[in-house]
């Protein structure tokens, strides 16, 4: 993504990418061992507009408590909480991943 580019997104759209790409960075060795380049170039597709619509609805005053505390519901008990001291992947290698495009695969995924 082009400086210009980023530039006249929305902050929340800015914020919604920033999240995808480093998602997509700690799939990285996942992607090279499972997923077929097509297979992550759809996943990344749903990654993305689902984070900028959950994001859309946690921000919006107009979203009923409700409708999030389902989600909480949906959420599987087995599921780790995310903390500081389990990161998928160290912040350099996201760095050099996000510069370059991708450490391995087609920077398109």
């Amino acid at each position: 993504m082009t400086p210009e580019l980023w530039s006249q997104l929305k902050p929340r759209q800015q914020t919604v990418m920033l999240i995808a790409i480093y998602v997509r960075n700690a799939m990285e060795d996942f992607h090279v061992k499972n997923l077929s380049d097509a297979h992550m170039k759809e996943l990344n597709k749903i990654i993305r507009q689902s984070l900028y619509e959950i994001m859309t609805k946690i921000e919006d005053e107009k979203t009923n408590s409700r409708d999030l505390m389902y989600l909480v519901w949906l959420t599987p008990s087995y599921w780790e909480i995310p903390d500081d001291d389990h990161s998928i992947i160290d912040d350099s290698r996201a760095a050099s991943a996000s510069r370059s495009g991708s450490p391995r695969r087609d920077k398109r995924s």
